[in-house]
């Protein structure tokens, strides 16, 4: 095969054209601190490296996911405490006057405790995290609990003379003194005066009586942790402060108790002190079982933040080895690389000064 000189110019052409092409590929590496600056560089470790900032950016998203619900869970476990204590507090103060034989002035300043105590526990079944209330389920934009006083009559579904209606609303449930357990709001009057229509009439008469509102819903909050996993982080106030039957914790209502106690301390019905005592201790149980169950939920969430924090590093080490330049390698290389490009426009040179003669 006869070699003509077009072809040795092509061809040193193109030994130039690829050393300068590996020299800017080098230049390019050192310059980014990436071995892989487009798909074209490496097609496989592209989508090796698209494969990884995917998993990666999935792993964040858990992750961050678990860290703001880390407040939510501290906070709630700090109200879980405070109201178990508060109960407790209740039993050591009250059992000093559950003998019979206190005087009235004793009951009453111990009837306006208890009022104090219903307080406590109302603005802790508000508790909230950046205006977002822990206890409300999913209906959580708003303070779960609503306060207010009535005049309730017993026999009557009619709350009349109502202190205040604001965010009170038909279907929320409703515990006081005299109001059956269970009872809800049908119907609002904002007045004046105001006044609130229940759906059960009330037990016992009571003039300027103190009643709390339920606005909140039963529904979880369900925060995904992993693929396919997810876990509830709430647990609504109306299955461990104003409980019923159906809750998984137990059907203490707890400011329905308190509501009692106050009544039986102001007549003194030792009997009916003693049982309040006795609810409200069962309420403390339950109270521990939701606490219980929320710590168990803390401890996944924690488990999964491990895991995931584990995948994080896992992908970054790979991410690192897969794409981060070695420049001590890549000066090397690019120095022999220069090196033959020289040689290489050397060579060229002399082959162009080539003529007739040297094919002779």
């Amino acid at each position: 095969m006869r070699i003509t000189e077009n072809m040795t110019a092509q061809n040193s052409l193109y030994n130039i054209e690829n050393a300068r092409s590996q020299m800017n590929t080098l230049q390019e590496q050192l310059s980014s601190g990436q071995n892989v600056n487009r798909p074209s560089d490496d097609p496989v470790t592209a989508r090796l490296l698209m494969n990884i900032n995917d998993q990666l950016s999935t792993a964040n998203q858990y992750s961050s996911n678990i860290s703001k619900v880390d407040m939510w869970f501290q906070m709630a476990d700090n109200a879980f405490t405070t109201m178990t204590q508060t109960l407790s507090d209740i039993r050591s103060k009250v059992s000093t006057v559950a003998n019979g034989m206190a005087t009235q002035s004793d009951l009453n300043n111990m009837v306006s405790y208890i009022n104090l105590i219903k307080k406590t526990i109302v603005d802790t079944g508000n508790t909230d995290v950046n205006g977002v209330y822990i206890f409300a389920g999913t209906k959580n934009q708003s303070a779960p609990y609503v306060a207010s006083t009535g005049d309730i009559t017993s026999g009557s579904t009619t709350i009349a003379n109502v202190g205040s209606v604001a965010n009170i609303k038909a279907g929320m449930v409703i515990s006081g003194p005299g109001i059956a357990s269970g009872a809800k709001v049908t119907a609002v009057n904002a007045g004046p005066p105001a006044s609130l229509t229940l759906d059960t009439a009330a037990t016992t008469s009571n003039a300027g009586a103190g009643f709390t509102v339920y606005g909140g819903d039963g529904n979880n909050i369900n925060v995904e942790m992993t693929k396919g996993s997810s876990e509830s982080i709430n647990i609504p106030g109306n299955q461990f402060i104003t409980s019923s039957s159906s809750s998984p914790y137990g059907s203490v209502d707890i400011l329905q108790t308190l509501d009692q106690l106050a009544v039986d301390l102001k007549a003194n019905n030792t009997t009916g002190i003693n049982n309040d005592l006795t609810t409200l201790d069962n309420g403390s149980v339950q109270l521990i079982s939701a606490q219980t169950q929320m710590q168990s939920r803390m401890v996944r969430f924690d488990t999964a933040k491990t895991m995931q924090q584990s995948t994080i590093n896992t992908l970054n080490t790979v991410l690192d080895k897969t794409q981060t330049a070695d420049y001590a390698k890549l000066g090397i290389e690019l120095q022999n690389q220069q090196t033959a490009f020289q040689a290489t426009l050397s060579a060229t040179a002399k082959i162009s000064q080539m003529s007739l003669l040297n094919y002779i």
